[in-house]
């Protein structure tokens, strides 16, 4: 049986990817399948359904949007992605936590030069900086944001002009695995799951990035920040991709996504369980053992990420 196609009679909006770090770990995977004209993803509810064949010719995607932590994999294959007149943006995840919470995720230094390259590549309304989740604890009080803040965004000044941020979220697996992957000694703040129990942080957070030029927007939560000049994002952002490909684009919202997500409908072409910077507060990664196992299937040349049976 032949896969199912998606996105062969209107350009779509491809996601790589909200469940794994393409750029990071799958560069030239990404860049085979581009030369390929298409990719397979698998169901990732029903494994035994036929792949999802997506097209990735230049006509049929409107745009790349591509969610990292180190986009250095990919920076040689920009030029042939501009080449073949494919438009794509970034969303570029950079918290500088401690290493209890990301073990092997870029240093700090590295992953702000990584940024300057990617703005003088595509300007700075293309890449967009995700702080992301804020998470109160023992280790990362609102002290330590402040702090932490306060060394990034002077760095940042001129190389974006947007910030995301959310709450951590209590998802199952989120929770456990904070609880079986960091040190004994690691203690989440009583209320860390509370938005509103950040309100205060984040209208320091959202003033203090405007004094750098960087608008505070945030993504997918209830909260009253608005007067503090917070904005609400829409991650896969159907404004910036009309801007991009000089076509309308509907902004009507993905059905797929939580309930407060303002994100367009896009095709996402990454797999879960397959990122290897361990972040303990990762919502689409069970286990970094897991997820290794998986990147060891994976093969470069590969019309889907890994196997679509694991």
């Amino acid at each position: 049986m032949l896969p199912k196609t998606a996105g062969a009679t209107e350009p779509a909006v491809i996601s790589v990817s909200r469940r794994t770090d393409i750029p990071a770990f799958y560069a030239q995977w990404f860049i085979e399948r581009v030369r390929a004209g298409f990719c397979t993803v698998p169901n990732p509810f029903n494994s035994r359904q036929p792949p999802r064949r997506i097209d990735l010719r230049p006509e049929a995607v409107r745009a790349f949007v591509f969610w990292t932590r180190d986009a250095r994999p990919l920076l040689p294959y920009l030029p042939e992605l501009d080449r073949r007149g494919y438009r794509y943006y970034f969303l570029y995840t950079l918290t500088g936590y401690p290493r209890i919470l990301e073990p092997a995720c870029p240093e700090r230094a590295g992953a702000l030069e990584t940024l300057r390259q990617l703005a003088r590549h595509v300007g700075p309304q293309r890449l967009i900086w995700r702080y992301d989740p804020v998470l109160f604890s023992n280790y990362t009080p609102p002290e330590w944001h402040r702090d932490n803040l306060n060394g990034l965004f002077p760095c940042l000044e001129g190389v974006v002009e947007r910030m995301i941020f959310s709450v951590i979220e209590p998802y199952r697996k989120t929770v456990r695995r904070l609880r079986a992957e960091t040190a004994a000694d690691f203690v989440l703040y009583p209320d860390a799951f509370t938005v509103s129990a950040y309100e205060d942080f984040i209208g320091w957070m959202a003033l203090a990035a405007a004094r750098f030029g960087i608008q505070a927007e945030n993504c997918a939560q209830a909260g009253g920040w608005s007067a503090a000049g917070v904005g609400q994002s829409q991650c896969i952002n159907a404004p910036l991709i009309h801007a991009l490909s000089g076509s309308p684009v509907s902004d009507k919202k993905d059905p797929g996504q939580r309930r407060l997500c303002r994100c367009t409908v896009s095709l996402d072409i990454g797999m879960a369980d397959t990122c290897l910077f361990g972040c303990v507060y990762c919502y689409a990664t069970r286990s970094r053992d897991y997820a290794r196992k998986r990147y060891a299937s994976h093969r470069p040349q590969g019309e889907s990420l890994c196997p679509h049976v694991f």
